[in-house]
């Protein structure tokens, strides 16, 4: 029958042990229950114990704690049972520790309680097939046996003594060898990590040279684009643009026609002060347009980009609501650089940002929105009146 041996764990987390009566190398002869006291009101998921024997290297763990039905350690009633195998008490020494886990929205959290050591009263230990191992100190007498009958009886101390002295230097020969080579083994391994670290530092040093050569290109087209653009620099410049405008009877010839449906890539819609007629001419809407509504729309098609920059302009939220979740999505998933866009009423809309989550933000009416993703996190801006103007020159 197995000894018990009787554990706590009492408010400030100290693992109490009484003392163990066992010896070295004993298999199951004692079992450890441990009542794990304000562990158990913790709503933990599962335990663990963790144990440091002294003669292997590293910590050896129990099995996953979770049920009474657990093998070979188990919980029932807010105690612990766990045996003591042969492995834990061969060195004579036991340390013990407690782990409790649970998992929260932020993460796992991990409890310990204090260390606890046991001793066990020694033991004669060894391999148990020592008798019939080719490489038994009884095998290796035989054959020293054999050799000495050979000796003559006057050489026989000489001889031997010779010879261990001879094993002595070829064993310390062997150690050495075996401790150089663990030590060109682990400067290998040293160096194949720093080699797989420095490939690794030189692949991400040349994407980013990439990166900084394609953004530097972008800049200078941006920079072209802008600069071959008539820019008001204020809203009464905005006035006389709008006034020239609308001595065109013809059309809009200075915005450039991206489809029936959008101007210079932006999407007209019902009340929009820019819009297409049914035979596909450009014309204004005079009653809804004012100068923020054009500013807007002018400083959205400057810096449109197919393919790496969406924009729209709508009328309220509900509209553009499918367009900029779908952008979003692209922008997280890293499809595409960045979305711009305006509504004309105040109003929610909905994003997605980096973690894949939906957002609400609140828009205003006539408010340019850029959302963008630096540094792995989505980053959204708002301009609106003279800022424009910096977001033109500027771009995304």
């Amino acid at each position: 029958m197995s000894n018990i041996l009787h554990a706590l764990i009492d408010e400030n987390r100290n693992l109490v042990v009484n003392p163990s009566e066992g010896f070295a190398g004993e298999h199951n002869a004692e079992i450890i229950e441990i009542d794990i006291g304000p562990f158990a009101d913790g709503g933990y998921e599962y335990y663990i114990l963790n144990f440091e024997n002294f003669g292997s290297k590293g910590k050896l763990i129990s099995n996953i704690i979770r049920t009474e039905n657990d093998e070979p350690s188990y919980i029932s009633n807010g105690v612990i049972y766990c045996p003591l195998t042969a492995q834990l008490t061969a060195s004579g020494r036991l340390r013990i520790q407690l782990e409790a886990h649970k998992s929260t929205e932020n993460g796992e959290i991990i409890r310990k309680s204090s260390v606890a050591e046991l001793s066990f009263r020694p033991s004669v230990l060894g391999e148990e097939d020592m008798m019939d191992s080719e490489s038994s100190v009884y095998k290796r007498l035989d054959a020293v046996d054999e050799r000495l009958d050979g000796i003559d009886a006057e050489n026989y101390g000489g001889k031997i003594s010779v010879l261990n002295g001879e094993v002595d230097e070829l064993q310390k020969e062997a150690d050495d060898v075996a401790e150089r080579v663990s030590s060109v083994e682990n400067r290998v391994s040293d160096a194949e990590k720093r080699i797989d670290d420095s490939e690794e530092d030189i692949g991400k040093a040349k994407n980013r040279i990439l990166d900084a050569e394609n953004r530097i290109l972008d800049a200078e087209n941006r920079i072209k684009t802008v600069e071959s653009y008539d820019i008001p620099e204020t809203f009464d410049d905005m006035e006389k643009r709008i006034v020239s405008l609308e001595e065109k009877p013809d059309g809009i010839e200075e915005i450039p026609v991206a489809g029936v449906n959008k101007i210079g890539g932006v999407k007209t819609v019902v009340n929009s002060p820019l819009a297409v007629d049914d035979s596909g001419n450009l014309f204004l809407r005079y009653e809804s347009l004012n100068n923020y509504t054009l500013s807007s729309i002018l400083a959205l098609t400057l810096i449109h980009i197919p393919g790496e920059i969406e924009i729209t302009a709508e009328e309220n939220t509900s509209n553009a609501a499918s367009f900029i979740y779908d952008s979003t999505m692209s922008i997280a998933m890293d499809m595409l650089r960045g979305l711009a866009f305006v509504v004309f009423e105040k109003g929610v809309v909905e994003y997605m940002n980096e973690e894949y989550l939906v957002q609400e933000m609140t828009v205003e009416a006539n408010h340019i929105y850029v959302i963008t993703k630096e540094d792995g996190v989505m980053k959204v801006r708002s301009y609106f009146g003279n800022e424009l103007r910096q977001l033109i020159l500027e771009g995304i």
